[in-house]
């Protein structure tokens, strides 16, 4: 039926499994079961099966997977998302002076602010969390996490409200 199949294999060495299953290495790779692994695989996933469906046959399908190893770019995508995640996954260094500052300013923070200052230094009963999970958590990019994490730790220690514009412009 010239059926292609393509192994995924969440948290384990994939090339091993897919070989027991009688796959060749060129059909399998390995990714991490959180939600940025999987996210990723779906998006070069999408790619591949795209490049599979515009084959102009069966025969042409199987020689293009053949020909060359359909799934390098999900390695390669996901050995690039590897060394991004390791740097986003720091947490912030905070000590218990700094953690009693902030949460002495926490009502002078903005809800945004309470929001990531909550997570990113593990106030109210949280546990500290990376830049990547309180971006995935609040929905906005990292980068902006970390902006926000300067600009709690600055309000923390200059301890009063910074005005916003409208307080400038009033």
């Amino acid at each position: 039926h010239h059926w292609e199949f393509l192994f995924l294999g969440a948290n384990m060495d994939a090339v091993k499994v897919a070989h027991q299953f009688g796959l060749k290495a060129n059909r399998a790779v390995r990714y991490e079961s959180d939600s940025m692994g999987t996210a990723l695989n779906f998006q070069v996933m999408s790619k591949v099966v795209s490049s599979a469906r515009c084959a102009g046959s069966a025969a042409m399908m199987e020689s293009a997977f053949d020909s060359s190893d359909a799934l390098a770019e999900i390695r390669e995508d996901y050995a690039n998302f590897e060394e991004a995640q390791a740097m986003h996954q720091q947490t912030e260094d905070i000590s218990e002076e700094e953690k009693r500052r902030i949460e002495a300013a926490f009502d002078r923070l903005s809800v945004r602010e309470k929001e990531v200052a909550e997570h990113i230094f593990g106030l109210n009963g949280n546990v500290a969390q990376s830049y990547e999970e309180v971006s995935i958590r609040c929905n906005i990019p990292d980068t902006r996490v970390r902006q926000l994490a300067v600009k709690i730790r600055r309000k923390a220690k200059s301890g009063r409200k910074e005005k916003s514009l409208a307080e400038y412009l009033a």
